[in-house]
């Protein structure tokens, strides 16, 4: 089944907070740019808590962690970090129903 059985998952989602707006504001190669920065801010914070991307919903990801924990660190460190680009990320965690 992949990374983990369903019922042992936690599901973290992300996405950048007025992301239309800050786009229009920055235009297509800086907003781009700002996404790839972003986009790597959050792949490191889930390497380094183990955790696997799922898929890239646009500005923002689905993640699969091991634990609830691990979750809830991922998206305090990701929250926490994406403010030096000028950014507000929203996140969300969920455990699948088994």
């Amino acid at each position: 089944m992949g990374f983990l059985k369903r019922r042992q998952r936690v599901i973290l989602r992300t996405d950048i907070v007025g992301s239309t707006d800050k786009a229009v504001d920055l235009g297509d190669l800086e907003w781009r740019e700002l996404l790839e920065t972003h986009h790597a801010i959050l792949r490191k914070h889930l390497q380094d808590l183990k955790g696997r991307e799922i898929r890239p919903t646009g500005d923002g990801f689905v993640f699969e962690f091991r634990t609830l924990e691990d979750a809830q660190r991922c998206a305090q460190l990701m929250e926490e970090d994406v403010v030096r680009l000028g950014i507000k990320i929203r996140t969300s965690i969920e455990r699948p129903a088994p």
